[in-house]
C-alpha cells in the first residue's frame, strides 16, 4: 500500500527543529584568509579558512540537541564560494560575469569521523582540468577540493575572461568582499534565502521510491554577488540537496518503521550532483523523486546500521546520487 504525505512537517515534524528545514539556513558561514594562485593552469592550489556559527537549537531530537559539524550543505557552499573566488580573481571576472558562472557538477565524500571544530576549517581546492565549452565563449574548471576532512570534486562554467594566466606567486585577499564588494555572496548566504516546500509526496508499496511535488521561493530579487547570482530566482543544487535530504530521510524511515524523534543522526556518507545549466525556474512547482537503488544492514561494534544508495532524479534538472547511513535503534 502507498503512503501519502502533504509535507515534509507530517512526517518529520516541524521544519522549525530540523537541520533540512529551517536548520542550515539558520548557520552563519565566514570564509577568510584567501590564499589565490596568480594561475588558471592545472595544479594551481588556493585556500582560505572557513568559520561555521551554529546556533544552540540548529537540529533537535527527543528533546535533545545534536553536536554540530561540517555538511554536506556546508561544504559544498564553502567550496564552491571558494572555487568562484580563485576564478574571478585570476580571471579578472568583473561582476556580471561572474554572476553568470555556474556549477556544472560536484562530489563530496565525509571523512572517517565528522568535522566538529567550526572555528577553523581549512578550505583548500586545486584546479584539474580545463575545457574550452563547444559553441560558447565559456571555459569548465574542475576542482578537487577539501573542506575539513570532506574532500570531493567540483566543476564550474564560466566566461573566459582574461584569459589563461600562470605568473609566479599567490595573493594574500582578507576577505571576498575584497574582491565583489560588501554585498552578500549568493553561494555564501544567498541560497540560504531560499525556502522549500513539498506536498503531495507518495511513498510506493515498497518504501523504495518517493515522489513529490517541489516548490521553491527564492526570496527577494537580486542584491546578490558571484557565481550565479545571475539567476537568483533559479531552483539551485542546495535547493535539491535539501529535498532529497528530506525525501530520503522519509523513506528510510517508512522502510524501518521509524519516527524521526526516536531515530538517530543520518550521515551522508557520499554526495553527487550534475546539472543541466543555471536557468531552472522556480516560478511553478516541480517534481522530485528519490528512489533507492541498494541497502543493506550491517553490524558495526555491536549495532546495527542501515545503509542505503540513493537516486535523485527531476528537482529542476539537478540529479545524482547520495550514500546515507543511520544507526537503527535497539
Amino acid at each position: 500500500m502507498t503512503v501519502s504525505f502533504s509535507s515534509y512537517d507530517e512526517p518529520l515534524g516541524p521544519r522549525s527543529d530540523r537541520y533540512f528545514g529551517e536548520g542550515y539556513k539558520k548557520v552563519s558561514p565566514e570564509l577568510a584568509n584567501l590564499q589565490i594562485r596568480r594561475s588558471t593552469q592545472l595544479g594551481a592550489k588556493h585556500s582560505g579558512v572557513a568559520r561555521l556559527s551554529y546556533p544552540a537549537a540548529w537540529s533537535t531530537k527527543k528533546h535533545r540537541e545534536l553536536v554540530p559539524h561540517v555538511s554536506s550543505v556546508d561544504t559544498i557552499m564553502l567550496a564552491a564560494s571558494l572555487c568562484d573566488a580563485a576564478i574571478t580573481h585570476s580571471r579578472d571576472l568583473g561582476p556580471a560575469e561572474s554572476s553568470r558562472m555556474w556549477v556544472r557538477q560536484a562530489a563530496v565524500r565525509a571523512g572517517a569521523a565528522p568535522h566538529e571544530d567550526l572555528d577553523n576549517i581549512p578550505v583548500e581546492a586545486e584546479i584539474t582540468t580545463t575545457t574550452a565549452v563547444e559553441d560558447a565563449d565559456e571555459i569548465e574548471t574542475a576542482f578537487k577540493f577539501r573542506v575539513g576532512n570532506l574532500t570531493g570534486t567540483l566543476t564550474m562554467v564560466h566566461p573566459v575572461g582574461s584569459g589563461a594566466l600562470d605568473v609566479p606567486g599567490t595573493d594574500h585577499i582578507a576577505q571576498l568582499s575584497d574582491i565583489y564588494g560588501p554585498a552578500p555572496h549568493y553561494y555564501l548566504n544567498g541560497v540560504k534565502d531560499h525556502t522549500l516546500t513539498a506536498a503531495d509526496l507518495t511513498v510506493d508499496e515498497t518504501a523504495t521510491r518517493i515522489n513529490s511535488r517541489q516548490r521553491v521561493n527564492p526570496g527577494v530579487e537580486g542584491g546578490y554577488v558571484g557565481a550565479e547570482s545571475a539567476y537568483w530566482d533559479s531552483v539551485s543544487p542546495i535547493d535539491a540537496i535539501v529535498g532529497a535530504a528530506q525525501l530520503s530521510q522519509i523513506l528510510l524511515y517508512q522502510m524501518d518503521g521509524l519516527d524521526r524523534r526516536n531515530s538517530n543522526t543520518l550521515w551522508m556518507r557520499k554526495l553527487e550532483f550534475v546539472t543541466e545549466g543555471p536557468r531552472r525556474p522556480s516560478a511553478e512547482p516541480f517534481d522530485g523523486t528519490v528512489e533507492i537503488r541498494r541497502t543493506s544492514t550491517i553490524d558495526r561494534g555491536g549495532q546495527r546500521w542501515r545503509s542505503a544508495d540513493l537516486l535523485i532524479k527531476e528537482f529542476q534538472g539537478v540529479t545524482g546520487f547520495c550514500l546515507l547511513a543511520h544507526q537503527l535503534p535497539d
